[in-house]
């Protein structure tokens, strides 16, 4: 029987910034953009900056959540319900059916860490796939998509307490 794996504690009513792990820069959607089909994009962190923030709401008692940017108010999405690999991950208007959409929704597969700095890998749990940082690159401005998951630490982000 294999062990389940650990659960990460998200505070309710928290503001979070997700920085990858591989370069720890920050994750956003360009400031001030509130277009639906704004992708995510990797940036250097900048202060309070509320389009590099996120909350995490728990759907139901489900081990999955919704992210919403602060700035927006909008749900983290893949467009189109799609699945394939470099799919960008985008904001849109949160569940526009007025239900949970597994599009929106996401799994923060626990990877290390404790207290402030827990490193997770969020699943996208209509595709099964990873957030990825596309090509791994260290660079301002790299696409985050969906891709198949690896482990690798373009997957994994530090899930980070704002103030």
């Amino acid at each position: 029987m294999a062990d389940a794996p650990a659960s990460v504690y998200i505070e309710p009513n928290r503001k979070y910034r997700l920085l990858p792990r591989h370069s720890g820069k920050c994750v956003e959607i360009a400031a001030g953009n509130t277009a639906n089909d704004t992708p995510l994009k990797q940036a250097d962190c900048a202060g309070s900056a509320s389009n590099q923030q996120f909350t995490l709401e728990r759907i139901g008692s489900t081990p999955y959540f919704r992210a919403k940017v602060v700035a927006s108010g909008k749900c983290l999405d893949i467009t189109g319900w799609k699945h394939e690999d470099n799919t960008p991950v985008a904001q849109s208007t949160c569940d526009a059916d007025g239900g949970p959409q597994a599009n929106q929704q996401f799994r923060l597969d626990y990877v290390d860490g404790s207290g402030m700095d827990v490193v997770v890998a969020p699943r996208i749990v209509h595709s099964d796939k990873c957030v990825t940082v596309s090509g791994a690159s260290t660079q301002v401005g790299a696409a985050v998509v969906q891709s198949t998951c690896t482990g690798a630490a373009n997957q994994q982000y530090t899930l980070r307490i704002e103030p």
